[in-house]
């Protein structure tokens, strides 16, 4: 989940009944630095306001066609010092405070909100909570440091698993005959097959002109 957005007003869940004078009356949030209209007195937040008078539109609340905004200072404050739930409350964070300490609460660097999102240092693009970085460095992230275990081959897990694995010598495979062998080493499948039971062979006498082709197992009892 984001943090509370820094675009119109606060997208947060507070506690307790906001006053609607609080409330922006564009975007029906609780208005980010709220300003009054000189028409009629009503709340907008700035930055919604500001796009209201660029595209030369007239006062949502009244139809004023022109007018002129300011700063309300005293709405600020009270805005500021509203109770509000931390925007990660859903992933389970229990932190209430006022408004005016969200966002320090949720900076990455320096908050103390374990379930905001943080970059992996790997750069592997993966969302990760903050509580949870350690294990996803350590066991999940695709681009940590990983050997394989098979023959001490050093890269990236992406790197080990996608591209290494698939052709390590060393990589334990099962029989593909499905002879009950389940891992043998890659490099050892081209002996395994030529003892095993169940690979296909040509008859014996297949020079004789006999095309049959058998399990090996199977082979000595069609040549008798």
């Amino acid at each position: 989940m984001a943090a509370c957005s820094k675009i119109g007003g606060y997208q947060c869940e507070f506690l307790g009944t906001v006053s609607e004078d609080f409330v922006c009356k564009h975007c029906k949030q609780v208005a980010r630095d709220p300003h009054v209209t000189s028409c009629c007195s009503e709340t907008f937040c700035q930055l919604c306001i500001t796009f209201i008078i660029k595209d030369k539109k007239p006062c949502q609340s009244c139809e004023t066609a022109e007018f002129f905004t300011t700063l309300n200072t005293k709405y600020q404050r009270r805005i500021l010092a509203l109770e509000v739930c931390c925007t990660e409350k859903d992933r389970g964070c229990e932190w209430t405070g006022k408004l005016e300490g969200l966002e320090a609460h949720l900076d990455v660097d320096t908050g103390d909100c374990e379930y905001v999102d943080v970059e992996c240092p790997n750069k592997c693009e993966q969302p990760v909570e903050k509580r949870n970085l350690n294990t996803h460095l350590a066991n999940c992230c695709p681009k940590r440091e990983f050997t394989c275990q098979h023959c001490n081959f050093k890269a990236t897990y992406e790197i080990v698993s996608n591209d290494h694995w698939p052709q390590c010598s060393f990589y334990p495979v099962p029989c593909p005959n499905a002879c009950g062998i389940q891992a043998i080493e890659r490099g050892d499948l081209e002996a395994h097959l030529s003892q095993c039971p169940l690979e296909e062979v040509e008859c014996d006498f297949s020079h004789a002109g006999c095309n049959t082709k058998l399990p090996r197992q199977d082979m000595e009892r069609h040549t008798e």
